[in-house]
């Protein structure tokens, strides 16, 4: 795996090249706002995990756009879980999950994570 990093973005890409996920970040107004592209596997759990505990710790509000994100991994809903947890130390901070499609949803619902976070259906 390699890792591209540019000013507002983590990119990584497979052996071949092929872009496994991609994180963009921006911080406006103490918002941080993340857009995922790809899909959230066991093989780069640690780099979206990173990326949202290092978000939590500069800001109490994190947005999450998972719009372009296919499927997302039970290792992906634990780091949504960490740093859910996190934030629930701070009443005034909040992880707000929008974008997700239908079949993501479904699972978050199926399994209860919908109770958990704070989701924005489409």
């Amino acid at each position: 795996m390699k890792r591209v990093i540019s000013s507002d973005s983590i990119t990584i890409l497979d052996d071949n090249n092929k872009t496994m996920l991609r994180i963009t970040e921006k911080l406006t107004d103490n918002v941080m706002y993340f857009k995922v592209s790809g899909e959230p596997s066991s093989s780069v759990f640690y780099d979206f995990e990173d990326e949202l505990t290092a978000a939590a710790s500069v800001c109490n509000k994190i947005r999450l756009d998972l719009n372009e994100v296919t499927c997302i991994s039970s290792v992906a809903i634990r780091a949504l879980l960490s740093v859910q947890q996190l934030l629930d130390k701070d009443d005034e901070a909040e992880l707000r999950i929008t974008g997700m499609n239908n079949a993501v949803l479904e699972m978050f619902k199926e399994n209860g994570f919908d109770l958990l976070f704070n989701i924005d259906e489409r």
